[in-house]
């Protein structure tokens, strides 16, 4: 079984995590090595773009992959969402500069959007052009390429660095680990069945005690 997980970015840390914890831990795996074995014989991990992840799953390239919901709603790959995790949590916004009286998306008419998730920008937005960019989206209206932003963001900070305010929530996203509609064999569901134990357990203590019988 074949499993592809981020290679980087904001949900590759907490997803080796969590293998580990689930007993799925990744072995043999050198530094900028694609492939590592598993913890648990049979399974091979693929180390890939968090954003190729949805298209490798559908196309069947491998089992299962974890990502972030916010990624297969851009692809628009056909695949099922079989487990949502507990890391990875943030939002698509549409933010624009703090002087901007904008309170909307409706007033952003015939304007320009930076992002760099153009297709649920357009579900999102109508009448605008959107630009889009690979990188640093906060930085774009500030050189003149865009009037406002749609970009994913946890606590929002980086956006009140960049003197930009939050005027619409479009989504709210989190990790999750995807299959191939009507292919979740059984080792794609023991899979899902390791990590959700773990999901399930935390935040909860195992707890014994003795008591009197007439207690």
């Amino acid at each position: 079984m074949k499993i592809a997980i981020p290679s980087k970015g904001r949900l590759s840390e907490p997803t080796m995590k969590l293998l580990g914890e689930a007993g799925l831990g990744v072995i043999d795996n050198p530094e900028r090595r694609l492939f590592a074995g598993c913890a648990v014989p049979g399974i091979e991990y693929l180390f890939v773009r968090a954003n190729d992840i949805p298209e490798y799953v559908e196309r069947g390239a491998v089992d299962a992959g974890i990502t972030g919901k916010d990624l297969v709603l851009e692809t628009g790959a056909k695949v099922e969402m079989a487990l949502d995790l507990d890391f990875g949590f943030c939002s698509l916004v549409l933010a624009v500069p703090e002087d901007m009286r904008a309170k909307g998306s409706k007033d952003l008419a015939g304007k320009r959007v930076a992002t760099m998730f153009p297709n649920l920008t357009k579900k999102y937005m109508k009448g605008v052009e959107v630009v889009v960019v690979s990188g640093a989206t906060e930085v774009a209206p500030y050189l003149g390429i865009a009037d406002a932003v749609v970009d994913l963001t946890s606590s929002g900070t980086t956006l009140k660095i960049n003197k930009l305010k939050v005027i619409e929530t479009f989504m709210d996203s989190i990790a999750c680990v995807v299959c191939r509609p009507g292919k979740f064999s059984e080792d794609v569901s023991n899979f899902v069945s390791a990590l959700k134990s773990v999901v399930a357990a935390r935040g909860k203590k195992y707890l014994m005690a003795n008591v009197k019988r007439e207690y």
